[in-house]
């Protein structure tokens, strides 16, 4: 069971997310979830309303500790290193998980970008990204690390060296008297990995109903390597529906209307103009009827209500 201390978003719409999720964690129990939770997915009360109620401020602040916006590369690492030292407090063993962008190593984007300027690619400071992540091991020596990137970080060079290999030899030391065995999910420990491609971990071979493949490295503290890792277990490909085909359609908050309500209030006169096209005079009738039916309904397909009903 793991306990997540810190993490780091520097987009702000997928912070939100992560600090929303930080706080239902924070309730420990499901059953514990307040019903203002609920209230706040299906759009009743505010973001505000939740996070600042004085009666969840412990579990607010915890999402707080745990959740940041931040940027590897962009926030000063003395920043960075602060909360990551006051999240650890020293315990050990901890795991540390992330990835350089992958913008610079897919096969479309460098194709695209030294098509248009080889000398804006081969300058991008994007190529070593990687290394704020590998200053974060160098700093905190982490027990295991698993690091993730898309598949073209193999093929991908800078300046005539292939990047990978680099990432790999300086994942492998990071510093003097620090070393890490750089391991496949795909395979136990004893097997010996000569191909870069057995990094590559296939979505759609683990339950997941998308084919997404990713370069996964599991590295291993040097003082830990006799350790064994069970490698990932395949299944047989699904599909979406199989996955998902049971959820309720839900709508997001980033509409310039604000849920069913301000839908139905913004498409109204359409809708009522539509359903009264033989009886115009009875338009006005018409629009009361939708709302009132509406009305009714509004409980059960706000947002997320119909995916998260409230307990009870």
């Amino acid at each position: 069971m793991f306990d997540i201390r810190a993490s780091f978003e520097k987009e702000v719409v997928a912070h939100r997310t992560l600090s929303l999720r930080a706080f239902y964690r924070a309730f420990g129990h499901p059953s514990d979830v307040p019903g203002a939770y609920y209230d706040y997915l299906r759009g009743k009360i505010s973001r505000e309303d939740l996070l600042e109620n004085p009666r969840f401020l412990a579990q607010a602040n915890r999402a707080k500790e745990e959740a940041h916006c931040h940027e590897l590369g962009v926030t000063p690492s003395e920043k960075i290193d602060q909360i990551i030292s006051q999240s650890l407090n020293g315990d050990e063993p901890w795991v540390l998980i992330g990835g350089p962008p992958c913008q610079v190593y897919s096969v479309v984007g460098r194709s695209r970008w030294r098509r248009e300027n080889v000398e804006k690619f081969e300058s991008d400071h994007r190529h070593f990204l990687y290394k704020e992540y590998l200053r974060i091991i160098q700093q905190f020596q982490p027990s295991i690390f698993v690091m993730e990137n898309v598949r073209g970080v193999l093929s991908s060079t800078h300046g005539g060296s292939p990047i990978f290999q680099r990432i790999l030899d300086d994942l492998s030391n990071p510093s003097p008297g620090l070393r890490y065995e750089i391991r496949s999910f795909n395979f136990p420990r004893d097997v010996l990995i000569t191909d870069p491609m057995d990094f590559v971990v296939q979505a759609e071979n683990h339950g997941l109903p998308q084919a997404r493949h990713r370069v996964m490295l599991l590295g291993v503290r040097e003082d830990i390597r006799e350790r064994q890792h069970r490698p990932l277990e395949k299944n047989l490909p699904i599909s979406v529906k199989e996955a998902i085909g049971d959820i309720p359609a839900i709508r997001s908050f980033h509409f310039p209307w604000r849920g069913f309500t301000g839908w139905l209030e913004r498409n109204i006169r359409r809708i009522a103009g539509t359903s009264c096209k033989d009886n115009t005079g009875n338009q006005r009738i018409c629009e009361e009827g939708i709302r009132s039916v509406a009305g009714r309904l509004v409980d059960t397909t706000e947002y997320g209500a119909t995916l998260y009903p409230c307990p009870g």
